[in-house]
């Protein structure tokens, strides 16, 4: 027989688990219907909005601007005249360049006339030829000279042998004598008039250097008198581009996005005046994360929220992901690369401007299938289970098939749950297999 103390125990202990369990209520918990839902897989970044090309408004030229009196948001139509340029000073100008260019030519017409030395350099090569025929005509008079001296000086030899054998007379070598010296005189007189021919040629071959000497130098003037023209008239077309480009005139139908001179002042080429744009050309812009990036490509479509302004989404899609990417700090000062992606807006809204902040969510699949809420599956090892109230109120764990995961939902694609079956819609760890539940409403 038991002591009367363990009897007492065995019984103060069966009382304690008849009082925690047989009259404890059941536990309650909230229950989900499986259900046919809309899935979607998106992730959600910070957008702005641009324009894909603004089109500056620059001064072409050096001048002085009048007033510019568009604002901010005026629409212009193409071809409109925007600014316009003091054209004075370059009216000025062009005349003055004008001018210097007729100078220039005038000088050039006169350098380059050489009529004059031509026809000097012709009268100087006929006197060179002249010359040249006279002395071809006198060569062979000296050539003749020269063979009547000879044969006068042998005649005179001859003479002087026979006179003093006494075969001639003495008045015979006087005969000799003299024609020896008159051939010699005649001579002398020949090669002197070659000598006059040659200074005569060499003069007129001088006459002829320093005319073309002269043709030479007012060609080289000319080419460079050419020169100086075309220096003149470049320095005139350049100053009528000045006076082509002293009215700036709008290249787009488009708005005005900046003014950034009011005028009147002076400019220097090349300062900025305007920015004009065109809202058709909007689009978004983000900075993805590198691993969202690899999921999205050109056509992934994107709704973009600007706010209570706009109680529907704006439809877009992805135009271009860039295919460099970069090092940017988050808003906790973690590194994270990124990607910028280009977002064209299918219908935006007049009202919506360039640089206006919107939230893109990248809609990566979307479907509508039976499906529950992602709190209500618990994971085991490689696969999923959720908690199924019974018919009887009981629980029944059950492992289930997951498909799509959504955002909110997950798709079930095996057939252990059914459309109407209730589901614990964020189990605990005390609930076990068999426990009688409450369901809440």
């Amino acid at each position: 027989m038991m002591k009367p103390d363990i009897q007492w125990k065995a019984l103060l202990a069966l009382t304690l688990v008849f009082c925690l369990f047989g009259c404890s209520e059941s536990p309650a918990v909230k229950v989900v219907k499986a259900e046919n839902h809309r899935l979607e897989v998106s992730f959600t970044e910070r957008a702005e909005t641009l324009l894909r090309e603004d089109y500056p408004i620059a001064m072409p030229v050096n001048g002085r601007i009048g007033r510019i009196d568009l604002e901010v948001g005026d629409r212009v139509r193409k071809g409109e005249t925007l600014v316009s340029i003091d054209v004075t000073p370059t009216q000025q100008e062009i005349r003055a360049r004008d001018a210097g260019v007729q100078q220039s030519q005038l000088r050039q017409a006169v350098t380059a006339d050489t009529s004059v030395e031509q026809a000097e350099l012709a009268q100087a090569k006929r006197r060179v030829e002249s010359i040249l025929a006279e002395r071809s005509r006198i060569q062979p008079a000296v050539v003749a000279a020269e063979q009547a001296l000879e044969n006068a000086r042998k005649e005179l030899a001859r003479a002087r042998n026979l006179v003093q054998n006494g075969a001639l007379p003495s008045r015979d070598l006087e005969e000799a004598e003299l024609a020896v010296e008159q051939a010699g005189s005649n001579l002398v007189a020949r090669r002197a008039e070659g000598d006059v021919l040659q200074a005569r040629l060499a003069e007129a071959q001088a006459a002829v250097s320093s005319v073309r000497a002269r043709v030479d130098q007012k060609q080289l003037e000319a080419r460079a008198q050419a020169a100086v023209v075309s220096e003149a008239e470049t320095r005139k077309s350049q100053a009528e581009y000045t006076l082509s480009k002293s009215t700036i005139v709008s290249p787009i139908n488009g708005m005005v996005l900046q003014r950034l001179e009011r005028g009147p002042k002076e400019l220097p080429a090349g300062a900025p005046l305007l920015s004009l744009g065109r809202l058709e050309d909007l689009e978004a812009e983000c900075d993805v994360l590198s691993q969202d990036a690899l999921r999205i490509s050109r056509g992934t479509p994107v709704f973009l929220d600007a706010g209570v302004a706009y109680p529907e989404p704006i439809r877009g899609e992805v135009r271009l992901k860039e295919p460099q990417g970069f090092t940017k700090r988050s808003s906790l000062g973690v590194e994270q690369q990124r990607v910028k992606v280009r977002i064209g807006l299918l219908h935006p809204p007049e009202d919506l401007g360039a640089g206006y902040e919107l939230w893109a969510r990248f809609q990566l699949e979307e479907k509508t299938t039976l499906s529950l809420p992602r709190s209500c599956f618990i994971r085991f090892g490689q696969s999923y289970r959720v908690w199924r109230v019974t018919a009887g109120k009981t629980l029944q764990l059950v492992e289930v098939e997951v498909g799509l995961k959504g955002n909110d939902h997950w798709e079930l694609t095996g057939t252990t749950i059914t459309a109407g079956d209730e589901i614990v819609s964020n189990p605990t760890d005390a609930l076990t297999e068999g426990l009688e539940v409450k369901v809440e409403s």
